[in-house]
């Protein structure tokens, strides 16, 4: 929904708490609209699924993808076909 932006989900260099709680809260404080893509402390890592991650949205920008979410990709044959190969793991 923000073409121009090249950084709406970011990923930066943080423990997996501050990547699911501190990084987006302070996006949030600061009214900007960005998801953090987390999970990948290496201390962590070695203690979680393979297959897991998270992507954390601050609730504004939750609420707005909500609302156009009849026009986004997971209303497309593609999204279904990924979703189903997810599903049979």
């Amino acid at each position: 929904d923000a073409p121009e932006e090249d950084d709406r989900i970011v990923g930066r260099f943080a423990s997996a708490c501050a990547a699911v709680t501190t990084v987006p809260l302070k996006y949030a404080r600061t009214n900007q609209k960005k998801a953090v893509w987390g999970l990948h402390d290496i201390s962590v890592r070695p203690k979680l699924p393979k297959d897991l991650m998270t992507l954390t949205f601050p609730f504004e920008l939750l609420a707005e993808m909500w609302i156009n979410i009849e026009e986004s990709f997971l209303t497309t044959d593609r999204w279904n076909k990924v979703a189903r190969r997810i599903s049979q793991n």
